[in-house]
């Protein structure tokens, strides 16, 4: 959302992203419920864990980043291993170099008017680098996972020239020399050439550019070639206005449109991949699409959303995407950036006092349970099981109970269980937008009878508590299955097998964070 880069970390690009493919989950349409008995391949939990990224403006000294140790500290007791930045300057150097030492992985964004270009046919700001020593010599190889190529190129390509000496800017205008939509192109081939000629950069991704605006502005395949993933901005907070004839659900007149649920832009209506995936695809070969940037923002603008809501969503967003294909994703962003309640300055995890939200705490907690201690990477496995949804309240839509399949390196399988339904709502009843923030919805919950194969022998479900951290509860196994519900908040169900020694500290409470 900014002109300035942001960090996001590394990724295996294994995952192919598809707004029909749902994997490592009993649903396979989005708009019909699981039916019957389905045999879905767990993902790693260390994979869905290293989907989970954040952005960050590590050289914002004039606001609350300016408090490294602190910024730090919460960083890292986070268990976010993945972060977008970017910035040539000696606080952003320094920084991104200090978290890297600290094993957080960096996606920068390589941006000409932060000074920097593939090459010197380029116009850069001082200082005036180009890609290869600057990676080499300054940021360090090791350092970056992964170079995102500008950052919503149709909205910031004010602030940029094309060539050395260059008086005129680049413009929107198609027929023009400096036309956005022509240099763009030219960045990225030659951003991949430099990435792609010199083997000390092999283990960097080059993701493509992200675009702020309703439609790409490139034609079909131009990046296809160029780079290993694309990028995207899905920003939920803004409904899904493409969503025609939109149908009142759950006191949303519009729903969809009006609703903003995680989603809202990938699931039953595809508008996010429909968007901004054809620059990336090639006949039938398509790049994974990463989200670089998505979220909500908690301040008292339009639209804003309740911390409360927020909570439910967060930890949503990852589930939510990694189980449509995409790889990573980076909500924005860390900090608050102030505490005006502006929209700019809200969409932190964390407060600009650097207090911790409820969202970061129910991440945390997330992280913590699904985290691996061992570093064989065993193969996963198959588990045939189904969810049988029951309607509870005014709940109609059973599709919307969602699931995703975890395993840990030790073997042992994690289910999450949610229900995907509004929590935060644009209208009122009668369809009048809100002038502040969105309308809290107590959601209902949905039924669920999920049941396993015979080998599995115990079943112990992870709940938020008041204080979103995940605490464990037996659930009473009867005929190979238990029966719970699917709420607005992650449910993890631990799964546990006969032929296998459950881990040691299978059923142990999270650890303790800090004061809230």
């Amino acid at each position: 959302m900014r002109s300035i880069a942001r960090i996001v970390t590394g990724l295996a690009l294994t995952l192919s992203a598809s707004a029909q493919t749902l994997i490592h989950t009993s649903q396979s349409n989005p708009a019909q419920p699981p039916s019957g008995l389905t045999v879905v391949q767990a993902a790693r939990a260390s994979e869905f864990l290293d989907s989970i990224g954040v952005a960050t403006h590590l050289d914002y000294l004039d606001g609350p980043y300016r408090d490294m140790l602190k910024v730090e500290a919460l960083l890292l007791q986070s268990g976010i291993r993945n972060i977008r930045d970017g910035g040539t300057n000696a606080a952003a150097v320094s920084r991104l170099r200090e978290m890297a030492d600290h094993g957080v992985a960096l996606t920068w964004v390589m941006d000409p008017s932060d000074g920097v270009a593939p090459n010197a046919g380029y116009w850069t700001a001082p200082p005036h680098y180009m890609l290869a020593p600057f990676l080499k010599t300054v940021l360090g190889t090791k350092n970056v996972r992964a170079i995102e190529v500008s950052n919503e190129i149709d909205i910031f390509y004010r602030n940029k020239r094309w060539y050395p000496g260059d008086s005129e800017q680049l413009n929107k205008y198609s027929r023009s020399g400096r036309y956005w939509g022509k240099y763009i192109p030219n960045l990225t081939r030659d951003t991949w050439q430099v990435m792609r000629s010199d083997p000390a950069f092999a283990s960097i991704q080059v993701l493509g550019t992200s675009f702020g605006g309703a439609s790409a502005g490139v034609p079909a395949g131009t990046f296809s070639h160029d780079t290993d993933a694309g990028t995207f901005h899905p920003y939920m907070y803004r409904g899904n206005s493409a969503v025609l004839n939109a149908q009142p659900y759950d006191s949303v007149p519009k729903y969809f449109v009006d609703s903003t649920q995680p989603s809202v832009y990938i699931d039953e209506n595809p508008t996010a991949f429909e968007r901004f995936d054809t620059p990336y695809k090639d006949g039938g070969s398509a790049k994974p699409m990463i989200a670089t940037e998505t979220g909500y923002y908690t301040g008292s603008d339009q639209y804003s959303i309740s911390e409360s809501a927020h909570a439910r969503y967060i930890p949503r967003i990852f589930a939510e995407n990694f189980r449509h294909g995409i790889p990573r994703s980076f909500v924005y962003e860390f900090l608050d950036e102030g505490d005006d309640g502006k929209m700019e300055h809200s969409f932190g995890l964390v407060r600009a006092d650097l207090t911790p939200k409820p969202a970061y705490y129910a991440l945390q907690s997330l992280i913590q349970l699904l985290s691996d201690r061992e570093a064989v990477k065993a193969p996963t496995a198959k588990l045939t099981y189904s969810v049988a949804v029951t309607s509870n309240d005014r709940a109609a839509h059973l599709q919307y109970a969602h699931d995703l399949l975890l395993q840990k390196a030790d073997g042992d399988l994690y289910l999450l269980v949610w229900h995907e339904i509004s929590d935060a709502n644009r209208t009122d009843l009668a369809g009048v937008a809100v002038k502040g923030t969105d309308i809290d919805v107590a959601s209902p919950d949905l039924n669920v009878k999920i049941t396993l194969p015979k080998e599995i022998t115990k079943v112990t479900v992870y709940r938020y508590d008041a204080h979103w951290t995940l605490i464990p509860t037996p659930l009473t196994l009867e005929g190979g299955s238990v029966s719970t519900y699917a709420s607005d908040k992650i449910a993890v169900l631990k799964l546990e097998s006969t032929s296998r020694k459950s881990s040691s500290d299978s059923t142990r409470r999270p650890t303790t964070r800090g004061s809230k």
